[in-house]
């Protein structure tokens, strides 16, 4: 069996469906501007490049029904969907 940790909000929408709340990571943005200014520009790739795949705040809506199907987002999530030959 695997698990998962995920560090985040967990708010009930109804009997068997949650809403789970990811914040996302943040940009030290005054730190990097010091950084830049000391080491005269060699630190802003490093400052770009971290803005670029910072994420932002992700809501999942997680549910199960009367099968005992869990869904993640309106896709079936467990058990896995049947593969056809």
């Amino acid at each position: 069996m695997t698990t998962f940790s995920v560090q985040g909000q967990i708010t009930p929408l109804g009997p068997y469906q949650f809403q789970l709340h990811i914040p996302g990571s943040q940009v030290p943005h005054v730190l990097y501007l010091l950084l830049s200014v000391l080491t005269l520009g060699l630190w802003l790739p490093v400052w770009l490049f971290h803005v670029m795949i910072a994420k932002g705040d992700r809501l999942h809506v997680i549910a199960v029904d009367e099968y005992g199907g869990v869904w993640h987002d309106r896709t079936v999530w467990w058990p896995p969907p049947a593969v056809r030959p």
